[in-house]
């Protein structure tokens, strides 16, 4: 999938045989493969990104690691995670959370992969105090 004028092609990985042929079928270049073993060689990926995933992983660093590894010097690691405990609902039983995370926490769990933390910040801040 090329990512327009940036000059990039995204891969993506998925854990289900069936969500990774359907995305096939959209044309996406799909690997059936588990975040926390990624079938690629260090060094190949200039970015790696992982939405709302870790909170799933039992462990959580492994997948980090992987991502890590296959970053080139110089790439960057993105993550979204659920945020704070008291955020979580009933959605959180569906997709069977391990954890959820403070800006401390998920800051540990990157720096214990060996990455540097640029940023933390909350996607839906605004709707905390609801």
């Amino acid at each position: 999938m090329d990512l327009g004028s940036v000059g990039h092609e995204a891969v993506g990985l998925e854990l289900e045989p069936h969500a990774a042929v359907a995305g096939r079928e959209f044309g996406r270049p799909i690997t059936l493969a588990d975040i926390t073993r990624i079938p690629f060689p260090d060094d190949t990926f200039d970015m790696a990104v992982s939405f709302d995933v870790m909170q799933v992983l039992e462990p959580d660093m492994a997948a980090v690691r992987e991502m890590a590894r296959i970053v080139r010097p110089g790439g960057r690691v993105v993550l979204t995670v659920a945020a704070f405990d008291v955020l979580s609902g009933d959605h959180a039983e569906v997709w069977s959370e391990h954890r959820r995370y403070t800006p401390r926490t998920a800051s540990e769990l990157v720096e214990s992969a060996g990455l540097t933390v640029e940023r933390v910040s909350f996607a839906f801040a605004s709707l905390f105090p609801l």
